[in-house]
């Protein structure tokens, strides 16, 4: 028989860690997408739930919102199946109507909520020493790929 764990089971890897987990979702503005948000909030709310963990789930893009302000190109919605037709809006965006600047900045604004700003700092410093220590080996392989083919 399966024993129950309790909920601090969920939790060995995080220690007393009691925060929540984020979850951002980005996904097309059409009822297929709206769908796939709705289902992956529910279903990871419930997996958590089992382990005692809080899950905070946040659509960042693409809403009503982005598409009036940046004025996203639109499509006509699907309506196909009973589904399809009770989608309440005229028209479908598609996240890939995002500029990639623009959905890069969704994310990290997203992300940045949680850093404060001397831990932001430390990542970016961290990022960057990572970034030099790349274009080194990066270096050093094309120098020594180079001599080997001499």
């Amino acid at each position: 028989m399966a024993q129950k764990q309790s909920p601090a089971a969920g939790r060995t890897a995080r220690g007393d860690d009691q925060r929540p987990y984020y979850v951002y979702y980005l996904g097309d503005f059409d009822r297929a997408g709206r769908d796939a948000g709705r289902s992956l909030q529910e279903k990871l709310t419930r997996f958590a739930a089992e382990k005692g963990i809080t899950v905070v789930f946040e659509t960042v893009g693409v809403t009503l919102d982005q598409i009036r302000l940046h004025r996203l190109p639109t499509r006509v919605p699907k309506r196909k199946t009973v589904a399809d037709l009770k989608w309440p809006h005229a028209f479908a965006c598609e996240l890939d109507a995002l500029p990639p600047d623009q959905l890069r900045h969704l994310v990290q604004g997203a992300i940045n909520r949680h850093l404060s700003g001397y831990e932001l700092q430390v990542l970016k410093i961290a990022e960057e020493s990572e970034r030099e220590w790349l274009r080194t080996r990066e270096a050093l392989f094309c120098r020594s790929e180079s001599e080997a083919g001499r």
